[in-house]
Protein backbone atom coordinates (compact mmCIF):
# COMPACT_ATOMS: atom_id res chain seq x y z
CA UNK A 1 0.00 0.00 0.00
CA UNK A 2 2.81 2.26 0.52
CA UNK A 3 3.76 1.94 -3.37
CA UNK A 4 0.61 1.47 -5.28
CA UNK A 5 -1.40 3.65 -3.66
CA UNK A 6 -3.25 4.71 -6.52
CA UNK A 7 -3.76 0.76 -7.53
CA UNK A 8 -7.08 0.41 -5.92
CA UNK A 9 -9.69 2.22 -6.74
CA UNK A 10 -10.44 2.33 -2.39
CA UNK A 11 -7.14 2.22 -1.48
CA UNK A 12 -7.45 4.37 1.30
CA UNK A 13 -10.28 2.30 3.07
CA UNK A 14 -8.35 -1.16 1.83
CA UNK A 15 -5.00 0.55 4.09
CA UNK A 16 -7.15 1.82 7.05
CA UNK A 17 -8.30 -2.36 7.33
CA UNK A 18 -4.93 -3.01 7.15
CA UNK A 19 -3.46 -0.71 9.51
CA UNK A 20 -5.96 -1.78 12.05
CA UNK A 21 -5.02 -5.40 11.09
CA UNK A 22 -1.84 -4.74 11.15
CA UNK A 23 -0.62 -1.83 13.04
CA UNK A 24 2.74 -0.44 11.31
CA UNK A 25 4.85 -0.60 14.75
CA UNK A 26 6.82 2.66 13.76
CA UNK A 27 8.48 1.61 10.73
CA UNK A 28 8.99 5.22 9.42
CA UNK A 29 11.74 5.30 12.55
CA UNK A 30 12.69 1.60 12.53
CA UNK A 31 13.56 1.62 8.77
CA UNK A 32 15.01 5.41 8.59
CA UNK A 33 17.29 4.17 11.43
CA UNK A 34 18.17 1.03 9.75
CA UNK A 35 19.34 2.82 6.73
CA UNK A 36 21.41 5.22 8.19
CA UNK A 37 23.11 3.28 10.78
CA UNK A 38 24.22 1.17 7.40
CA UNK A 39 25.36 4.67 6.02
CA UNK A 40 27.33 5.40 8.77
CA UNK A 41 28.95 2.21 9.05
CA UNK A 42 29.61 2.14 5.35
CA UNK A 43 28.96 5.21 3.62
CA UNK A 44 29.13 3.91 0.11
CA UNK A 45 25.62 2.55 0.75
CA UNK A 46 24.09 5.80 0.30
CA UNK A 47 25.97 6.90 -3.03
CA UNK A 48 24.14 10.72 -4.17
CA UNK A 49 21.20 10.85 -5.13
CA UNK A 50 19.81 8.25 -3.67
CA UNK A 51 16.79 8.16 -0.88
CA UNK A 52 19.18 6.49 1.50
CA UNK A 53 21.77 9.62 0.98
CA UNK A 54 19.02 11.90 1.75
CA UNK A 55 18.65 9.89 4.75
CA UNK A 56 21.97 9.93 5.58
CA UNK A 57 22.35 13.83 5.16
CA UNK A 58 19.64 14.23 6.87
CA UNK A 59 20.91 12.45 10.00
CA UNK A 60 24.16 14.44 9.67
CA UNK A 61 22.90 17.97 9.73
CA UNK A 62 20.55 16.70 12.70
CA UNK A 63 22.17 14.22 14.52
CA UNK A 64 20.10 14.30 17.79
CA UNK A 65 16.95 14.38 16.01
CA UNK A 66 14.50 11.62 17.81
CA UNK A 67 11.49 11.87 15.26
CA UNK A 68 11.38 10.14 12.18
CA UNK A 69 13.67 11.47 10.07
CA UNK A 70 12.14 14.45 7.96
CA UNK A 71 13.54 13.40 4.29
CA UNK A 72 11.63 10.14 4.82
Amino acid sequence: MDFGKDVLPDAAEVRKELERAWPRADIERTLTNAVVQQALQVPEKAPAASWPNNLYVAHLQNPNHTGINPAF
